[in-house]
């Protein structure tokens, strides 16, 4: 009887063979160990991912009774990490194959349907994921493969989902404190450690309330200028297959990706290992963030499963724009 969760690890072959896979999703975190900051574990962004990816498999089968979850060991590997001992990348073109022979594995077991889940932003990280989709996609034609949180790091980089985010939050902080997140709050902030209150409270370390905030670009204000200049010469270089939103998103992006550059590449002093306001972090933020998250997470597994939605459509510009492929390629 379909409805359930499993961990595929733990699967013998036998109950491999048993599963009705034409209903099953198979469900992978993939991140790296980075440094997150003087008060979160290495391992940060694959044990939230791998959270977020039990609570997604969850609501997604509320939302599409009779299918089964099966969630993947976590792949621990990223590509763009903070450039602090500690971090551990690899080349994203590594990262592209290694997800890819990854997915042609779980295709070639019978599995239609495969979801990943990043609780990491680097840019070429993502782009990486989302072409090992298209490559897999291409090789096994009718298999689906795709990132159920591209688009939303994308509106978490440029604070496009304020609104909604907003509408969610029941807490202490004032609407101008919520609006003031973003940009900077990409990275060890407010956002992460409230989700690390919620589901790895016992790691976080002390004085996280005391933490002062860390503002993008703001170590070197001539590199930030410099950087910022060169990232809207690249947006306005043609990039195709884009949808009118993403062309407005590209050339923000753009130098959200110069501020930040500005901030590790040169720094004013020690290079920060945290990006944003973890003092304002709190269980309330971190449950309307997991609320929406998982949300859109399951909102977009259910659509293209379902049929509702082409598998092209959860697509986005980390794998359209030719800029970030190339960038990615080595």
């Amino acid at each position: 009887m379909a409805g359930n969760v499993y961990e595929l690890a733990e699967l013998t072959r036998t109950d491999l063979l048993a599963l009705d896979k034409s209903r099953c999703v198979v469900l992978m975190a993939v991140s790296p160990l980075e440094v997150h900051g003087p008060h979160l574990p290495l391992k940060t962004d694959y044990c939230l991912s791998q959270a977020v990816v039990e609570s997604t498999a969850r609501q997604f089968m509320e939302r599409l009774p009779g299918h089964d979850a099966v969630l993947a060991p976590v792949l621990p590997v990223g590509a763009d990490v903070l450039p602090l001992p500690g971090s551990v990348g690899v080349r994203p073109r590594v990262l592209r194959d290694l997800i890819t022979d990854v997915g042609l594995g779980f295709a070639d077991a019978g599995f239609p349907v495969t979801a990943l889940v990043s609780g990491h932003g680097g840019p070429r990280h993502n782009t990486a994921m989302e072409l090992a989709c298209r490559r897999v996609m291409a090789k096994r034609p009718g298999v689906k493969m795709f990132s159920l949180t591209s688009r939303l790091i994308l509106h978490v980089l440029l604070g496009d989902f304020l609104e909604e985010f907003q509408e969610r939050y029941e807490g202490p902080l004032s609407r101008e404190q919520i609006a003031g997140l973003w940009p900077p709050d990409i990275h060890a902030g407010a956002l992460e450690t409230s989700l690390a209150q919620i589901f790895m409270p016992e790691c976080i370390g002390p004085g996280c309330e005391d933490l002062p905030p860390v503002h993008l670009g703001a170590g070197s204000p001539l590199a930030g200028r410099m950087l910022r200049l060169a990232a809207r010469l690249l947006s306005r270089l043609p990039s195709f297959d884009l949808s009118a939103d993403e062309r407005r998103l590209l050339p923000i992006f753009f130098e959200h990706l110069a501020d930040s550059a500005g901030t590790w590449m040169f720094p004013a002093g020690d290079p920060p290992s945290y990006a944003g306001f973890p003092a304002l972090a709190g269980p309330e933020l971190g449950a309307a963030y997991l609320d929406m998250i998982r949300e859109m997470g399951a909102n977009l597994l259910t659509d293209v499963v379902s049929g509702k939605k082409s598998v092209d459509d959860a697509f986005t510009l980390f794998s359209r724009s030719w800029i970030l492929r190339l960038a990615s390629a080595f």
